[in-house]
């Protein structure tokens, strides 16, 4: 900007907001000190009783005239104080929101840290407890997800944990789990939730209708299936002590401690659950609509076996495994069988296997991601060893709620004890049969 240049800052932003009000605040200053000018004239004239009168008026009204301005000044200094981002605004509020979660959490029987009002509006927004409907049957939610997700409790001290820190147990089951972090998740407010898929339609060359062409048609065919919500339970016992003792970080514990144990348990459903029958997730090695392509032997994989899953080819007559599918493919595998994956060549001699070369990123199986989950079949005549695949189109998780703990304050009193019970609601199951491929090791 040259010198002298008067700066043109943009109506909308925050600079030019605060030069108006400094110029609104100079303005009120120099119109008030007009007024006492003004008065005091006017006084000058008056009868000496008439003057008594306005002079108590004009001392009451500078009197208030003066608190207004003390307040003006202090809107001031706010206003012109550095402003917070969106973010910072969204972490304080969560960070109070979890500070008084576990306040709440260490209050065993009705005895040690109470919230305070400002506490108690932290987690409680509007003043209510909301109920989370959970179970089969149940009738949906009425209140809004905002106020579904601060923070709920019913009459039986089910308490629904702050979305923050729910959030930070997500991060921390993502890091530890396989499956999650490569499959679709989305979130219901129902207890189960459809899924449809159709036939694709068909086209073909011919000749032109007007001289006898057949049209192709097509007969697209619908069908559908469900996946159902199932309940994950725990529990956890913490000393009388431990909860009165500030040193006790109950951050870690529920954000470490049960975010592992949901992770380490999902993750073996995701790959091994029977499905709703047994009240739990469909695995990937579970379900008979993922195609198996047989290895060659029953004691060894060999560089075929791993061409042929990659391309979804056990004879002349599969489907292969689309192009699409191919592409965004990884593989799942047991640790042990990464092991015997390292000492797999092609046919010139060069090895499939391929470290990672940048810390957090999966080794490569001839230029594909390699993911080792310890519930992977081992080699073994006739086990499932190796899921190939886009498992984003193959698998779908849906989570109904997040984590909700019950203090079980009556239960293992008599020890000591206060009983944690956490619980979350969620399922998984393959949407897409189609998008992978299973290699299974030849029978004995």
């Amino acid at each position: 900007m040259t010198e002298g240049a008067t700066e043109v800052l943009d109506p909308t932003s925050i600079q030019q907001v605060q030069k108006e009000f400094k110029e609104i605040g100079e303005t009120i200053s120099k119109r008030l000190k007009e007024y006492r000018d003004e008065i005091d004239e006017v006084k000058k004239s008056l009868p000496d009783d008439v003057q008594k009168i306005v002079t108590d008026s004009t001392v009451k009204l500078e009197t208030e005239l003066t608190e207004l301005r003390k307040e003006q000044d202090k809107l001031a200094v706010k206003f012109s104080a550095p402003r917070l981002s969106a973010e910072d605004v969204d972490s304080a509020v969560e960070g109070k929101q979890i500070s008084a979660f576990f306040k709440k959490l260490r209050n065993v029987y009705g005895m040690g840290p109470k919230l305070t009002k400002e506490e108690y509006a932290d987690l409680y927004p509007d003043g209510k407890l909301y109920h989370f409907p959970y179970k089969p049957g149940d009738p949906l939610a009425t209140q809004t997800p905002e106020q579904a997700r601060a923070l709920v409790e019913d009459t039986t001290g089910e308490i629904l944990v702050p979305e923050a820190l729910d959030a930070a147990i997500m991060r921390t089951v993502g890091k530890i789990a396989v499956v999650r972090p490569l499959a679709t998740v989305r979130t219901t407010t129902s207890n189960r939730e459809r899924y449809r898929a159709i036939t694709e339609l068909s086209m073909a060359y011919g000749d032109s209708l007007e001289i006898g062409g057949a049209l192709a048609e097509s007969t697209p065919t619908p069908s559908e299936d469900w996946q159902y919500i199932e309940d994950m339970h725990g529990l956890a016992k913490i000393g009388e002590n431990e909860l009165d003792d500030s040193d006790f970080n109950l951050l870690t514990f529920f954000a470490d401690s049960f975010a592992r144990a949901k992770g380490e348990l999902e993750d073996t459903k995701f790959i091994t659950g029977s499905g709703h029958s047994s009240n739990e997730p469909e695995g990937m090695l579970d379900s008979t609509t993922i195609t198996r392509i047989t290895a060659a032997s029953s004691v060894a994989i060999v560089f075929e076996d791993i061409v042929d899953v990659m391309h979804g080819y056990e004879d002349s007559s599969s489907t292969p495994l689309p192009a699409a599918y191919q592409k965004n493919g990884v593989f799942i595998v047991h640790p042990f069988t990464e092991v015997a994956l390292y000492k797999i060549k092609d046919s010139d001699g060069r090895p499939l296997w391929w470290p990672s070369m940048q810390a957090g990123l999966p080794n490569t199986l001839y230029g594909k991601a390699v993911y080792t989950q310890e519930d992977m079949d081992q080699i073994a005549a006739s086990a499932d060893v190796m899921i190939y695949g886009d498992i984003k189109a193959t698998y779908r998780i849906i989570d109904r709620q997040g984590l909700s703990i019950i203090r079980l304050n009556e239960l293992f009193r008599l020890g000591g004890l206060i009983g944690f019970r956490p619980k979350c609601r969620n399922t998984g199951g393959i949407v897409r049969a189609a998008a992978s491929r299973i290699l299974q090791m030849a029978g004995s």
